[in-house]
């Protein structure tokens, strides 16, 4: 992740994991106006849940608010799509590069540097109708535009519930 940048992710485990490697490393974190993001399940794929900020909810035109202020104060920030203009995510953006933070989120989002999602997915554990899943496979893509740029086949997770490559 690129200081100053903004992220897409398809989805809220993406969002997690994209949190825990800087957590771990001691970051600060923030999870804004996603009142059912799962704080336990963030703390399985490594996030440190006792330096993360958590806002449910933000009030009616107050969202460049709480995200300026959080700017100033954390290195990570998750947030729901929120309907900001251009203008407003250009002067969120030049704050966020003057403070080091990253802003990741799930659906859109003006001006983001990158999309991270997966495809090929595949689980292990299921037979013809019976069984129990026990992990899965994913193949995580980078995109910038229309380009992907970077590909990673993962364990998400594995039989021990871990992320990580596939050798």
């Amino acid at each position: 992740l690129r200081s100053g940048g903004a992220y897409r992710v398809q989805s809220s485990s993406l969002a997690m994991l994209v949190m825990a490697g800087p957590s771990a490393a001691g970051a600060w974190c923030a999870v804004v106006g996603v009142p059912q993001f799962g704080i336990e399940a963030a703390r399985g794929f490594g996030v440190g849940i006792d330096r993360l900020v958590f806002v449910p909810e933000v009030p009616a035109g107050e969202i460049l608010t709480v995200l300026a202020a959080l700017i100033d104060v954390v290195d990570v920030i998750v947030a729901a799509p929120f309907a900001i203009t251009p203008k407003e995510s250009a002067r969120l953006t030049a704050r966020m590069r003057e403070k080091h933070c990253v802003m990741v989120t799930w659906g859109s989002w003006p001006q983001v540097d990158a999309q991270i999602g997966w495809s090929q997915i595949h689980w292990d554990g299921m037979g013809r109708g019976h069984g129990n899943l026990r992990a899965r496979q994913v193949t995580l893509e980078v995109r910038k535009g229309d380009r992907l740029t970077g590909t990673r086949r993962l364990w998400f997770p594995d039989e021990e519930m871990n992320v990580r490559l596939v050798e």
